[in-house]
């Protein structure tokens, strides 16, 4: 077999000896446990996420290959320890303006704002013949929550991992971490922004969206387009790196998408691609719910189909990543997963019904649902799924009682937009929401071909033959700007103004 002493460990095996695999997997952790100590403290993967609170949190999320505690030098007393340890933690500060007189000084995250995530994989080669066996050990995830943030501000931040020597004093071990000067780091310093007030109307506020988004050619003419636009924050909706399992792809589309994402938050919803089953332990969304860092109602509960059991799914996968929310300036945004049940009084429908109840419309009048299978599908593929069917029946209902304004979506990889539509219907009153389909992020090599070369009824445009992305812009609380990117011809598909649709405003 091969090996990589990289921070994560990817090997195909044919299995020459007849072993069982749990013999290998056994080998190869007793040997990457050597090769931690000889490996590079290099940091990477590095990206930002919203917190409870946009305004006044922000989570940095960075891979290493040591599971280190960001206080154990502290907590322990390691001066007495024979071997060196190594601190991991990130200092942050308000970035320095000119007219900006407060005291810059960098600040750390406590241990009680600091998790650390890292799960091993073994799964069918999806590209390769049938008897590759490929098993994946992950670099520790650390995750950072900052707290206590001032909204709509620009803040500096650095990923540090220290390797401490025995004997050296508490006092010495501040100073070499506190260093201010930006040319003493070993890396570079990056920027994040606070989102802005729930209910403020910062015009400024620019919310990025795309899906079926993968590592193509193609991916990467989206890539360059989105990074041109300096988004605020940007939206996936579902089928994210396309790594299929071979969770190396994951570490290698993290480490693309930093020069984003280490400064806007990746916000994502997971889809189809995400659900990546362990074929030893039947684990689903392994890589999807430990790399990223949502803003979590409360902690993931995942549970492998039981293979006696009939369902749509392929388990049970609620909390965690799965399904939550973020209020920042006047938009609520709500991600979902079409990939677990949805049924009413499942986990998932009471989370939406008691999110929306409790808006206030007056402070988010404007509503924005991700999920990544469309309820409503002009082309000709991913037509009548089972949980889709399911979910819109149980949910369809909720969107449209309480006045949700726009439903993204990607899984077919077209672009569409429609006129307010319910129940299969055209509003005519314009009181329904509006589905925006933007699965063309760049997966797709051919034409999304269409169900019918008449558009159905709620189909307002439809482009089955671009690469896209999209852009909201919020005007006031009764406006918002919708554009459409296409990343090949570098060029603008549509640029129009949205009129609220709700009679409260």
């Amino acid at each position: 077999f091969t090996f990589s002493s990289s921070p994560s460990t990817f090997i195909t095996m044919i299995n020459p000896l007849g072993m069982k695999p749990f013999f290998y997997l056994t080998l190869i952790l007793l040997i990457q446990s050597k090769l931690y100590h000889a490996c590079n403290n290099d940091i990477s993967q590095i990206h930002v996420s919203y917190g409870l609170n946009p305004s006044s949190s922000m989570t940095i999320s960075f891979a290493v290959p040591y599971p280190c505690s960001s206080t154990d030098y502290f907590t322990n007393n390691n001066n007495n320890k024979e071997d060196a340890t190594v601190v991991v933690d990130v200092a942050y500060r308000k970035k320095k303006h000119p007219n900006n007189k407060d005291d810059n000084a960098w600040m750390w995250v406590t241990e009680d704002d600091h998790w650390i995530n890292q799960y091993n994989s073994t799964s069918a080669a999806a590209d390769e013949e049938e008897e590759d066996v490929q098993y994946y050990i992950s670099p520790y995830f650390h995750h950072f929550s900052l707290e206590g943030l001032d909204a709509s501000t620009e803040y500096e931040y650095v990923c540090v991992v220290l390797s401490v020597e025995k004997g050296v004093e508490q006092s010495e071990i501040r100073r070499r971490l506190g260093v201010q000067e930006e040319a003493e780091w070993d890396r570079k310093v990056n920027v994040f922004r606070t989102a802005p007030v729930e209910g403020s109307n910062a015009e400024s506020y620019k919310v990025g969206v795309i899906a079926d988004f993968g590592m193509t050619e193609r991916s990467v003419k989206n890539y360059e387009s989105i990074l041109s636009q300096k988004f605020d924050v940007h939206l996936i909706v579902g089928d994210i790196s396309y790594a299929n399992s071979n969770h190396t792809i994951w570490d290698d589309w993290f480490v693309w998408m930093e020069e984003i994402a280490q400064s806007s938050p990746v916000m994502p919803s997971p889809g189809n691609h995400e659900r990546e089953t362990d074929i030893e332990t039947g684990s689903i969304f392994d890589a999807y719910e430990n790399r990223f860092a949502c803003p979590q109602i409360s902690e993931a509960i995942r549970i492998p189909q039981n293979p006696e059991e009939s369902s749509t799914y392929v388990g049970t996968y609620d909390y965690g990543n799965s399904f939550y929310s973020f209020s920042a300036g006047l938009g609520l945004f709500i991600f979902l997963n079409p990939y677990t049940s949805a049924e009413e009084g499942s986990p998932q429908y009471n989370f939406l019904k008691e999110t929306l109840e409790s808006v206030d419309r007056n402070i988010s009048p404007w509503i924005f649902v991700s999920m990544h299978c469309p309820f409503y599908n002009t082309f000709d593929r991913h037509v009548d799924e089972a949980q889709t069917i399911e979910m819109k029946s149980s949910l369809e209902p909720l969107l449209v009682e309480y006045q949700v304004n726009i439903v993204f979506s990607g899984h077919t990889h077209g672009y569409s937009r429609s006129y307010p539509v319910a129940f299969d219907e055209v509003d005519q009153e314009g009181m329904s929401p509006i589905y925006i389909n933007i699965g063309d992020g760049g997966r797709k090599s051919e034409a999304e071909l269409y169900q019918s070369m008449i558009p159905e009824s709620w189909v307002e445009v439809r482009d089955g033959f671009s690469v896209s992305h999209g852009s909201i812009e919020f005007l006031n609380s009764t406006h918002i700007l919708w554009t459409r990117f296409l990343a090949m011809e570098g060029d603008v598909y549509e640029e129009i103004t949205i009129r609220n649709q709700y009679e409260f405003l």
